[in-house]
């Protein structure tokens, strides 16, 4: 989960709309469809300047009675604002953990012309959905018979593989 459930309903609310909206707004609508529970305003209010200094979110100020107020417009649609935190994630986890996320992102990715994804720890391709345990994973890694380049392979997980040699 990447948002508190009121934080999620404030951000469904923001995208209903066709303009922005005050805080005032945003923390009624939000408790109107919270379950349940009630957020504080304050909450609401510490969640959209968080958004607004994250870029997610921009204000324009307006004077009113009783001085001066934000209204909140979302910088993304929701598509766009789950690809910006997926864009995030990844930046934070390449610059925190750069050999580890590359090993992960490369199995994730399928090798374009047999479409079978590369385990991160033995390098050999596997079908899409399949996976293997690591026994069968430290088998190959260690196996020195087994080729360079591995051919795919299917397996059922409780069956041990034979030597690719």
């Amino acid at each position: 989960m990447v948002l508190k459930d009121y934080q999620e309903v404030a951000m469904q609310y923001l995208w209903s709309l066709d303009k922005g909206a005050s805080s005032c707004e945003i923390w009624v609508a939000t408790n109107k469809n919270l379950r349940d529970k009630t957020i504080s305003r304050a909450s609401i209010i510490n969640f959209l300047n968080a958004m607004v200094d994250e870029g997610v979110l921009n204000y324009t100020e307006i004077t009113g009675k009783g001085g001066h107020r934000r209204i909140y417009s979302p910088k993304y649609d929701a598509s766009g604002f789950k690809q910006w935190i997926a864009e995030t994630v990844l930046k934070n986890l390449l610059r925190d953990f750069p050999d580890e996320t590359k090993k992960v992102m490369i199995s994730l990715t399928p090798n374009k012309k047999s479409g079978y994804y590369i385990c991160a720890n033995c390098g050999m391709s596997i079908e899409p959905g399949h996976k293997h345990t690591r026994a069968e994973c430290k088998l190959y890694r260690d196996d020195p018979t087994s080729p360079k380049i591995r051919p795919p392979h299917y397996h059922d997980p409780f069956t041990r593989i034979p030597s690719m040699g």
